[in-house]
């Protein structure tokens, strides 16, 4: 997500950040996030679902704007406007991390920083 010019400091950062480690173990939480993927963040971090959607739609938004177009068409492969819902952002930045890479690829500055301890 710093690659979009996120900002690690917004609590959807480490939100969405855990979807996505959430989900890159069970890509079927994306199926119906709001029923199992949000209450179970929210649960984790102690916050309501609604507090934990709001800041990660206020978190894509500000990450939205602020990314140059050529990284969201690289990362996303699809052209910036109109800014993505939650679940949609969820969804293209799990597909971008489920990338194959090439072999000889070590990856770094290659996609979003997910890393971080809850």
């Amino acid at each position: 997500m710093r690659s979009l010019n996120a900002e690690a400091g917004l609590s959807g950062f480490i939100y969405l950040n855990y979807m996505l480690e959430r989900i890159s173990k069970e890509p079927e939480l994306l199926l119906l996030p709001t029923k199992h993927l949000y209450p179970d963040a929210a649960a984790h971090f102690r916050v309501s679902a609604r507090a934990l959607e709001r800041s990660a739609e206020n978190f894509v938004i500000r990450c939205w704007s602020r990314a140059e177009a050529e990284s969201w068409e690289k990362i996303t492969g699809r052209p910036k406007l109109p800014a993505p819902t939650v679940e949609e952002f969820l969804k293209l930045l799990s597909a971008y991390l489920n990338r194959p890479r090439p072999e000889n690829s070590r990856g770094e500055g290659d996609g979003p920083d997910i890393s971080g301890r809850y």
